[in-house]
């Protein structure tokens, strides 16, 4: 018996956090969250450490950890020309984006210690607002709004307050995800999606290439820190906002399948909270439900841009019975109305996307060699020409009902804003053109590759059925040069984005 190892005692730690000392749990002493409060998703004003409560009075490592805060952002306010004891600023303090590296030092230091800054060091967090979450706005967010923008903002200056509170603000009760009830400022899904939305504005700010690169890496390196168990244990409407901010941060990364996973993740969890059978649109209906409403319209867009992507069948089942509330008309009254509509026409257009997939493209079919049999092809001899003439018909009555604002017919000659709200219903409509072109490339592609392979195998006829297959493959081809001459014209502009 004195042979075999005997198992090492577990250490103990000296100060645990009131939760675990209400719980009698084992607490691992971790600053500022420990691991089991996080494994409970609780938030950090919740895992709070009390110098009575130590074992003995000579451990002062808390102590020591409050003097390193201390000392860090002391660094940061002397780094940006900030006295940290008269609170004033330097008048070399820079405003706006920069190339220089103090800049992208505030840019990539301002988030991981934002729940214990002060009022004295919003100046330093400057350029984190103006080149990130400023440009993310101006740019991304109504391409995507998944989540309550006035909420989010409330949370968000309250991690300037002292202590970080935001129990007062009315919205802080409601459960609309970021910044509501179960995702207010001091949740782990709350800072996930923050650094998403610095590390998406980073990439569309006026930084560097290599400027914003070093920030999208930073910014996302910390929000993956927050995706695990504990996160989706929390199981609101914050997560599934948190998740889609996630797929949005990995499109275009070299890491596809993080994308795909993710808006799975979502969309499975949007689910499980009903917003799949949510009622019919109503104009009456809560603030609640609208961002419920664009959070379920934000899986479908994802959805069905991901399972195009990678040839694979949607998640979401069942979208033609869909109802998208109605166009608005133009209304400078409701000019935020008239910048959330490109997203109900965007989900009218992925409606008809995944009517695409689905018919013609079978994805649910196998495409890899298995068991000494070929992979199966789409069979388009089963698929009569009533159905790309339908389809074609779809995308043809949605061109036509599109709002008069973000109509790219109507462009040329009806102008409805200047300035910013200008910009961003031009981007909104060049973004919706070349997705609308696109759509249609990806209705005719298949007939001019079968087109172009009979060629190549002399299988040719001369019916209709291959006259009909000329006309698409034509029709294809005529895409893809509006496609091009599209973002030719455009992509150098501020009336662009990625589509």
């Amino acid at each position: 018996m004195s042979d075999q190892p005997r198992r090492p005692r577990r250490l103990k730690v000296a100060l645990a956090c009131e939760p675990c000392r209400e719980r009698k749990a084992r607490c691992d002493g971790v600053k500022p969250l420990c691991s089991t409060c996080r494994r409970l998703a609780l938030g950090l004003e919740q895992c709070i450490y009390k110098v009575d409560n130590a074992r003995t009075a000579c451990i002062d490592d808390y102590t020591k950890s409050l003097h390193e805060r201390i000392r860090v952002l002391e660094e940061t306010c002397s780094r940006h020309g900030i006295d940290p004891e008269s609170g004033s600023t330097a008048d070399n303090v820079e405003s706006g984006p920069s190339e220089s590296q103090a800049n992208l030092d505030a840019l990539v230091m301002g988030t991981s210690q934002a729940h214990i800054l002060t009022p004295l060091s919003s100046a330093a967090t400057e350029g984190i607002e103006t080149s990130s979450k400023g440009s993310y706005f101006e740019r991304v967010f109504y391409l995507y709004p998944v989540f309550d923008r006035d909420s989010f903002e409330s949370a968000y200056q309250s991690l300037w307050t002292p202590g970080g509170q935001h129990q007062g603000h009315p919205d802080s009760s409601l459960d609309i995800g970021l910044g509501g009830r179960g995702g207010g400022a001091t949740t782990i899904a709350f800072h996930s999606s923050l650094n998403c939305i610095f590390a998406l504005g980073s990439a569309v700010s006026d930084l560097s290439t290599s400027a914003k690169l070093t920030a999208y890496d930073v910014f996302f390196s910390r929000s993956k820190q927050n995706i695990s168990l504990d996160l989706v244990d929390m199981n609101n409407i914050s997560v599934v906002q948190t998740m889609l901010l996630v797929a949005l941060t990995l499109q275009g990364t070299p890491f596809p399948d993080r994308c795909w996973n993710a808006v799975g993740m979502a969309c499975r969890i949007a689910q499980s909270l009903g917003l799949h059978s949510m009622p019919k649109f109503d104009p009456q209906e809560s603030r609640v439900w609208k961002i419920r409403r664009r959070t379920w319209h934000g899986c479908i867009v994802l959805d069905t841009v991901v399972s195009m992507n990678f040839g694979r069948p949607t998640m979401l089942t069942s979208l033609s019975s869909l109802v998208v509330p109605p166009p608005v008309e133009f209304d400078p009254e409701a000019c935020e109305d008239m910048k959330m509509q490109f997203q109900n026409e965007n989900v009218r257009l992925s409606i008809i996307l995944e009517r695409i997939l689905s018919n013609v493209y079978q994805p649910w079919q196998s495409t890899v060699f298995h068991d000494h049999h070929p992979a199966a092809q789409p069979d388009m001899a089963c698929e009569s020409m009533d159905t790309f003439v339908d389809l074609d018909g779809r995308l043809s009555a949605f061109e036509t009902s599109v709002p008069a604002f973000l109509a790219w017919k109507a462009a040329t000659t009806m102008e409805f804003h200047t300035g910013d709200t200008g910009k961003l219903f031009a981007m909104q409509r060049n973004i919706l053109h070349a997705r609308f072109i696109y759509v249609r490339l990806m209705l005719y592609r298949l007939i001019l590759t079968r087109l172009l392979a009979s060629e190549i195998s002399g299988k040719l006829n001369n019916g209709l059925q291959a006259s009909f297959n000329r006309d698409g493959a034509r029709a294809c081809v005529n895409s893809a040069i509006s496609l091009i001459t599209l973002v030719r014209d455009t992509f150098s502009t501020d009336h662009t984005g990625a589509w």
